[in-house]
């Protein structure tokens, strides 16, 4: 059974490998992962090309795959900031660990190594999807061995490092509520119910829905301005988007235009 070692990035990349210092002499790994945001412009650019450079030397042994989070529509992410930024960030962890436990793999996810929202969304994406042999992990060091450049333990610092396991309960107590076969339904389950009705809409549709998001108080005849469409044609692809609006929640509002820049405006 293959083990493997994922760890959430943020401007602290010496805290990985000091966690796999640690772990490596009580566990074997067959594969480190690392999750990490757009790194140009979310200022970690410079943790992660030092964190690739180091895995590259000093674990020469172990294959190492980054996965980056973004949108679900491919975008990028740069930090958790709002609710929309803060669900694709979820979903973007629990994507990755329902490939290993889909793969019937055991996890251990370090989440000492992000900022602290993302550490929490870590967290619970674990929760969610982990099973029994699974761990998650924090690691309590004295703040002078965190220090920049310090990528490993120094001599006579081992026994002050420690890691210390997050206790995921529900995998732990429930490990068949989440069994293979679950996780799709699961991760359908944590998107909004705005991005599932979104993804009901056809790209034209989508197009239009979002320069109304940009652009809520402009006119019919400003919107098939600004697409290059007849205004007709931007009637009828409005009143497609209201009776799906309709279908997916289960209710009929007078004013569908306000209703529609409510469900934008979450």
């Amino acid at each position: 059974m293959t083990t493997v070692f994922l760890a959430t990035l943020g401007q602290r990349p010496e805290a990985i490998t000091i966690a796999l210092d640690v772990l490596l002499p009580r566990y074997t790994y067959d594969l480190i992962g690392i999750l990490h945001t757009e790194p140009m412009h979310s200022g970690i650019a410079e943790a992660l090309r030092d964190l690739k450079s180091v895995l590259k030397q000093d674990y020469a042994g172990l294959p190492v795959v980054y996965y980056q989070i973004t949108f679900p529509n491919g975008d990028p992410l740069l930090d958790i900031t709002n609710q929309y930024s803060a669900e694709a960030y979820h979903i973007g962890v629990l994507a990755v660990l329902k490939k290993y436990r889909s793969q019937r793999d055991t996890i251990h996810l370090l989440v000492a190594g992000g900022r602290k929202a993302m550490s929490i969304y870590a967290t619970l994406a674990a929760s969610l999807l982990f099973g029994a042999n699974d761990r998650a992990w924090t690691i309590l060091s004295p703040p002078a061995l965190m220090k920049p450049g310090c990528y490993h333990v120094p001599p006579g610092f081992q026994e002050q490092i420690q890691p210390v396991p997050l206790p995921i309960l529900p995998s732990r107590f429930l490990p068949e509520t989440l069994a293979e076969m679950n996780i799709d339904t699961l991760l359908e389950q944590q998107r909004s119910p705005r991005t599932r009705w979104y993804e009901t809409l056809s790209e034209q549709e989508q197009a239009l829905v979002n320069l109304l998001s940009d652009h809520p108080h402009a006119t019919n005849e400003r919107l098939a301005e600004i697409l290059n469409k007849s205004e007709k044609t931007i009637e009828n692809q409005l009143s497609s988007i209201y009776q799906k609006l309709e279908r997916f929640y289960e209710v009929k509002r007078k004013h569908k235009r306000q209703t529609l820049l409510d469900v934008l405006k979450n």
